[in-house]
């Protein structure tokens, strides 16, 4: 990245992340935005690239229908 590529990382959950990039992304839970501390740390740096997140829809639309037929069945 210093060296100016960009580098992007996709997946399931890559943003909370669970091992190397363990919180690269960070979310208001308010207002839902997002920041990359590790983006904002290399903005000082002009040449530097930016790490992308991009979280999978798959776990995101598979959590949404865990828990639809979670809360349906368990009544």
């Amino acid at each position: 990245m210093k060296d100016g590529i960009d580098v992007r990382i996709s997946g399931q959950d890559v943003g909370r992340g669970t091992f190397s990039q363990r919180h690269a992304m960070l979310v208001n839970q308010k207002d839902e935005s997002v920041v990359v501390p590790l983006n904002e740390i290399l903005s000082v740096d002009r040449k530097a690239a930016k790490l992308e997140l991009a979280n999978s829809m798959a776990f995101s639309l598979g959590l949404r229908v865990f828990l639809m037929n979670f809360l349906r069945f368990s009544e």
